[in-house]
């Protein structure tokens, strides 16, 4: 059974179902092989007959199949379990198809009514089985997609927040893996009105934040690297909406670990994926995924000032290598026709650091820039696309040359005819013209003269 992609870069992972055993550490080793059966207890209906219909349905939860007796018996063993599962084979299968069936919503709403929340927080917080502790938090991923669930867990600060927080701090990946998507599930959907509340709890456990930098600085494990990217993005997009924060945000987020962290992330996946030998197009579409979310991670970390400033200013060269990885696949892009909100964001992301960084001249940035704005130059518009309902090509351009301009303001008259000369003699009054276009700033004007120069202009 394998686990749902997400459909967005700022959108919960969907609830999954029991998945095939992987690599059980952060950076290693394996568990058992065996991929588990689905719920045994549960009667095709085309299957049965009317009779053996009715009698199922006497049993039943909710407009589901699923057995309550069954249920009732894997918590009651659930209760007094103390042999690992590696021991109880028949255990975990069932744990499994325990899992597999909260992606129903009946199956969620009488599981909160047999209180497993607490249930669960006493055994994660007992047992040192790392297979238990991975089923059971997959499963509470599952019911957080429901609200009466999320509203349980911060409303009545069930104390398996605090166990769940804790558990951030431990070193197996498959667990890691789960944990993060729960914490994606609530910090994405949870409403404004509760995100104060969850604010206040991850200030009081004191070391979240820290764990989350610390997973992204060691684990190997791509699937445990992206899901804490995508929590971190999630948790900096409704923090930063509050107003007055009992822990500052800027103490808690714009500090250089964590930026140092978030790099450390992207380039060992980056790094990673550069070697494989098929480049699919699965595997195009998730490293789109990874820099949409490190691209919405850093739109949030830059917009403090003085506190981004100085959160940066030991990275300013490494973050815009990253960006630099981001870009140059743009760059030989042929068709921008296909470009959609990513591109832009990417645009948005570089010119809030340039914003915030110390001003230099980057020749392989500002190249990437000159060619991706040849191309818009180059484009013909045809027939109205999803693309261009969503996306202006010419706000797109513009936005190309101003982040062009802040760069090549920084260079000199022998680095600019050098860095140019991809402009070909038939581009420079056109070139020349779009700066004129733009709005006149103290950047622009001097870019400008300093490019007419340069073009012998």
């Amino acid at each position: 059974m394998s686990t749902r992609e997400n459909q967005a870069s700022y959108q919960a992972e969907e609830p999954t179902t029991a998945p095939k055993i992987e690599k059980d550490v952060l950076n290693g080793s394996d568990r058992n092989e065996e991929l588990f059966a689905s719920n045994p207890n549960v009667l095709e209906v085309e299957k049965a007959d009317p009779e053996d219909l009715q009698r199922i349905r006497g049993d039943a939860i909710g407009d589901t199949l699923y057995s309550e007796r069954f249920v009732l018996n894997i918590l009651l063993k659930l209760s007094k379990l103390e042999k690992n599962l590696q021991e109880e084979e028949e255990m975990e299968k069932d744990l499994c198809t325990l899992w597999d069936m909260t992606l129903d919503v009946d199956m969620i709403e009488y599981l909160l009514k047999q209180d497993v929340l607490t249930l669960f927080a006493e055994v994660i917080k007992a047992t040192n089985d790392k297979r238990l502790t991975e089923i059971l938090v997959g499963i509470l991923a599952n019911m957080c997609d429901l609200k009466k669930t999320r509203d349980e867990l911060c409303l009545q600060e069930s104390q398996l927040v605090e166990v769940l927080l804790d558990l951030s701090g431990c070193l197996d990946a498959l667990t890691l893996q789960q944990l993060m998507r729960l914490w994606a599930v609530i910090f994405v959907k949870s409403p404004t009105e509760h995100i104060e509340k969850w604010y206040d709890l991850v200030c009081k456990d004191g070391q979240f934040i820290e764990n989350i930098c610390f997973i992204l600085n060691n684990a190997i494990n791509h699937k445990v690297l992206s899901q804490t990217l995508e929590t971190l993005n999630a948790v900096l997009a409704k923090f930063a909406l509050l107003d007055n924060p009992a822990k500052n945000f800027t103490e808690l987020f714009i500090k250089s670990e964590v930026i140092n962290a978030t790099m450390e992330a992207f380039n060992t996946i980056l790094t990673d994926n550069a070697g494989q030998e098929n480049d699919t197009d699965e595997l195009e579409k998730k490293e789109v995924k990874i820099k949409q979310t490190f691209c919405n991670i850093h739109s949030i970390l830059t917009q403090y000032q003085q506190y981004s400033e100085e959160a940066y200013a030991a990275h300013s060269e490494d973050i815009l290598l990253c960006m630099k990885k981001i870009l140059k696949p743009l760059a030989l892009e042929v068709d921008l026709d296909t470009w959609q909100t990513f591109e832009l964001d990417v645009f948005e992301t570089l010119s809030d650091l340039l914003e915030i960084l110390p001003r230099c001249f980057d020749p392989h940035l500002s190249s990437y820039l000159i060619k991706i704005w040849l191309k818009f130059l180059q484009t013909q518009h045809s027939a109205s696309t999803e693309f261009e309902e969503e996306l202006n090509h010419q706000d797109l351009s513009d936005k190309c040359l101003q982040l062009l301009l802040l760069i090549l303001t920084e260079a000199s008259n022998a680095e600019l005819q050098e860095n140019l000369k991809t402009v070909q003699s038939e581009n420079k009054g056109r070139f020349l013209k779009s700066v004129e276009k733009l709005e006149k700033n103290g950047c622009v004007v001097k870019a400008y003269d300093k490019i007419k120069n340069a073009l012998g202009e």
